[in-house]
């Protein structure tokens, strides 16, 4: 209210008082403040001071000037990488950008390029295209011996991707987000690729795309994991599709394996092999049923939960799942090499297989780790559970 002199009495609460708050019989808040008189000029100072803020913070909300997408987590830095997109069906990373992002320890997520397609909304399955981008100091990633460190300084290089349709795209079940902020990929890796480790994944990817739109453009950090993987990788994803299957066209399967296919055997539960003399390979996928379940038949688009071993045509294991216990891994069909996912779809969950793919339906001519290129491949399959993405327990 005004008093006699003109000045104006407000409320103002001492930072010293408990400020306690209570309602009255109007609905409106009243504070316990001390209560202190104020020049009518100088409230029009704050007036004006207060009209000048809005409408600068209204210039940047307009221009974008300092603006966070919601979506984003983790580094700064990852909000400035810089992406080539003059090939939509291809887009890259500026590899120079990818520097600031060389000590990052902690999983980081940013969109890059909104699309203007239909939006990703929780329960959606998003397909993802991509790019893996690794900073080491590997060399070789197309050579015959695979990667090995060059003992020079680290650099950016891409390692893998789905641009050119070699590798299958990633399918993306999109789940609530509150508390998909602060996931950690971290926990993913340390638990391996376990249900707990998937769904903790699936969480930050689906932070960075639910609410987003077909066509959208974001980047994954993955920072290193000790010595299971030393490494800083980046993943460029392209939303390309929702709620649509990706064609994967899968390799034929053959069921007839040859009289001197390898033997596989067991010592205690880790399964070993014996290379018969003169076993060089089949022409096409093959699967040798060691053990049929009787549980459900895997669809080509599961997610499916799997004890395995893989070996070379010398007998040395690439790969187990054996090596840290017998809990098993789950993945989708979609994400690994066509004649692997095109051996486990169509058995049943219980089965137990052997799966040997030649290198044409393996990785082909291009290395991939302790995997020399051109190399064929034989795996043990223990198919524990399947299902659609999320469905899939670690259970032993």
């Amino acid at each position: 209210m005004t008093d006699k002199k003109g000045s104006i009495e407000i409320e103002v609460v001492s930072p010293d008082d408990a400020a306690a708050v209570t309602g009255n019989q109007s609905g409106s808040t009243e504070f316990i403040a001390e209560k202190k008189k104020v020049n009518p000029a100088l409230i029009a100072s704050i007036v004006s001071g207060i009209v000048v803020v809005v409408v600068i913070v209204v210039i940047i909300a307009f221009s974008g000037i300092g603006k966070a997408d919601s979506h984003d987590f983790g580094a700064e830095a990852m909000k400035n990488l810089k992406v080539d997109t003059s090939n939509s069906d291809a887009p890259v990373f500026d590899l120079s950008s990818l520097s600031a992002l060389n000590d990052v320890t902690e999983s980081s997520g940013a969109v890059l390029v909104k699309g203007d397609g239909d939006v990703v909304k929780t329960g959606d399955k998003a397909i993802l295209n991509y790019g893996m981008y690794l900073y080491s100091d590997l060399d070789g990633f197309e050579s015959k011996e695979g990667p090995t460190p060059s003992g020079g300084e680290k650099k950016w290089a891409e390692l893998d991707s789905t641009w050119d349709g070699k590798q299958q795209p990633f399918t993306l079940e999109v789940v609530e987000t509150s508390d998909a902020a602060g996931s950690s990929f971290e926990q993913a890796a340390s638990g391996g690729a376990s249900a707990e480790g998937a769904k903790k994944l699936n969480q930050d990817l689906s932070k960075l795309a639910n609410g987003e739109k077909v066509g959208t453009i974001f980047a994954y950090l993955m920072p290193p994991q000790g010595q299971q993987n030393p490494y800083v990788s980046v993943v460029l994803f392209k939303i390309t599709a929702v709620n649509e299957e990706p064609a994967l066209n899968l390799p034929e399967v053959s069921y007839e394996a040859p009289s001197n296919a390898p033997v596989i055997s067991f010592e205690g539960e880790k399964p070993t092999i014996t290379i018969p003399a003169g076993f060089t390979g089949t022409p096409g996928v093959t699967v040798k049923v060691l053990e049929e379940g009787d549980g459900d038949v895997v669809q080509e688009h599961d997610q499916v939960s799997v004890r395995y071993s893989g070996w070379l045509l010398d007998g040395t294991e690439f790969d187990s799942s054996f090596k840290n216990g017998t809990d098993p891994v789950t993945f989708s069909i979609a994400g690994v090499v066509k004649g692997f996912g095109a051996g486990i779809a169509g058995s049943k969950i219980g089965s137990k297989l052997e799966i040997l793919i030649p290198a044409a339906s393996g990785y082909g001519s291009q290395a991939n780790g302790p995997i020399p290129a051109d190399s064929f491949l034989i795996f043990y399959v223990d198919i524990v559970d399947a299902g659609p993405a999320g469905s899939v327990s670690a259970q032993q």
